[in-house]
């Protein structure tokens, strides 16, 4: 069990993603409204870890009250962020960074090896503590240009805007996925509101070229937290060692290397499922909340399910041709898998 309240709180703040938020620079009342479903996951979230914090995570939560909606759970998050860590190596070199081809293929084999040797040696945790510190000082606007758009939305796009915001602190989700002493549940509390407060900021400045470049950190802060959260996981449901600490990061590097024969079409078939698994599988413990928690935890329930549905609409209408059923297949067999293991067991 983590007992260090900095440890805890480092790994709160890199799932909030600060400089990525603060870097969105919406309208700010867009920003304010959004911080309503944001409050509501990060409340949720928040309760769920004062009941039990393990590696086991959503899972963990969702298979106590329903073991078949636990195992769509645990199938369609690890098909998420598997997927995850993988692309967004990719999206750093390639999409932020833009670097030369050379560079940026030495750095798609090099970022993988760098993330598994930090996160099988546990050095994980301290690194996040100062990718945190460097997030939060990168979010400040010095330096920034300010720019402010007050300019009114009609209603239908302010509220497309408003769950678009919300549902890009997703990752918050990952601060269950550690071992963590209760008593310091409220760094989940602490790691949003620092984010929070940085996204208003950030409406009224617009980044230097130099502080986007510079955000690919939150990116790769975002891979450490998802990875040290999929090795957690495995080691609650029993992988054995091979898998969780050779196979697995094997299979991390091997897929990156592949990803450079075209990391246009790698980036795009493997984000498309794993958006839609993502929000299906964070869907089923918000609908389950109600279960642990009454009152209050009726309208979490309501609100981060709705943000959900949401979140696997948006992801499902944005991918077209080939990439829309790439969004739909592999989440559906996620699914599917346990309904087959039922049937055979029954």
């Amino acid at each position: 069990m983590i007992k260090s309240r900095a440890i805890l709180l480092g790994f709160a703040i890199n799932s909030a993603a600060p400089l990525i938020l603060a870097m969105t620079h919406e309208n700010p009342l867009t920003s304010i409204l959004s911080l309503l479903p944001m409050i509501a996951l990060t409340m949720m979230v928040y309760y769920y870890l004062q009941i039990e914090w393990t590696k086991g995570g959503f899972y963990s939560y969702s298979k106590k009250i329903s073991t078949l909606l636990g195992k769509m759970q645990l199938y369609t998050w690890i098909l998420s962020y598997f997927l995850y860590i993988i692309y967004t190596i990719d999206y750093i070199d390639f999409y932020i960074l833009n670097l030369p081809n050379t560079i940026a293929d030495t750095l798609t084999i090099v970022l993988p090896i760098a993330a598994s040797i930090l996160v099988f040696s546990g050095l994980v945790y301290f690194a996040l503590i100062g990718t945190a510190v460097i997030q939060v000082l990168l979010s400040l606007p010095i330096m920034w240009r300010f720019s402010v758009n007050l300019k009114p939305e009609p209603f239908n796009s302010l509220f497309i805007n408003i769950l678009s915001s919300s549902i890009l602190l997703a990752c918050i989700t990952l601060i269950a996925y550690i071992d963590g002493d209760k008593k310091y549940a409220n760094v989940v509390i602490y790691g949003f509101s620092i984010s929070a407060a940085l996204l208003i900021i950030g409406d009224f400045f617009i980044p230097p070229r130099i502080i986007l470049e510079l955000s690919s950190i939150g990116d790769f802060s975002l891979i450490l937290a998802e990875y040290t959260a999929l090795r957690n996981l495995f080691d609650f449901i029993g992988i054995t060692r091979s898998i969780s600490s050779y196979i697995l990061p094997s299979s991390i590097v091997l897929l990156s290397v592949l990803s450079l024969l075209n990391y246009n079409i790698f980036y795009l078939s493997t984000i498309a499922p794993s958006d839609t698994a993502l929000f299906i599988s964070l869907f089923i413990p918000s609908i389950l909340f109600s279960f642990y928690k009454k009152g209050i935890g009726y309208l979490l329930s309501i609100i981060n399910g709705g943000l959900m549905i949401y979140g696997i609409y948006s992801s499902i209408t944005t991918f077209h041709g080939i990439y829309f059923y790439d969004s739909i297949i592999p989440p559906i067999i996620a699914v599917i898998i346990p309904l087959i293991e039922k049937k055979i067991r029954s």
